[in-house]
């Protein structure tokens, strides 16, 4: 086998892995964007879920247009061909799934305002400041007003 050889073998290889990867782009963020739309910050067991689809995905729409898929001995194939398969599949799957969930994790920090003192009092919805200082402050207010 010449370099020629292994160039176009895995040129013919290329279309199917961009392919996984676009898919589990697809749908691990729609998996994080439900998450946060439902105020909850995306998880890695979001992550997990988005790499372990598509090769579900793989195995079912594989069975459906090819049931002979899963016996490879009438091709001429290794016996454990469609196994390897799936295998590379997940192993692609698990690279980029974690990316998809850290992006979206760096936008919900992003989009979360500064951390705000709930007390009700001198320093209320200001930063939050050492706490001894922050709860002095609050007894304090809430003492001038008692006496007003």
């Amino acid at each position: 086998m010449n370099a020629t050889q292994v160039i176009v073998s895995i040129l013919g290889i290329a279309p199917w892995a961009a392919a996984t990867i676009v898919a589990t782009i697809l749908v691990t963020g729609r998996l994080c964007r439900y998450q946060i739309a439902h105020r909850k910050r995306p998880s890695f067991g979001t992550m997990l879920a988005g790499a372990c689809c598509i090769p579900v995905l793989l195995a079912i729409v594989g069975t459906i247009l090819a049931p002979e898929m899963w016996w490879p001995r009438l091709h001429k194939a290794p016996p454990g061909f469609p196994f390897l398969l799936l295998g590379c599949v997940a192993i692609l799957c698990v690279f980029t799934a974690p990316c998809v969930v850290r992006y979206y994790q760096r936008q919900t920090n992003r989009d979360e305002p500064p951390p705000v003192n709930e007390v009700t009092g001198a320093n209320a919805g200001g930063l939050c400041q050492l706490p001894l200082r922050t709860r002095l402050a609050a007894r304090i207010a809430q003492f001038c007003r008692w006496a007003r």
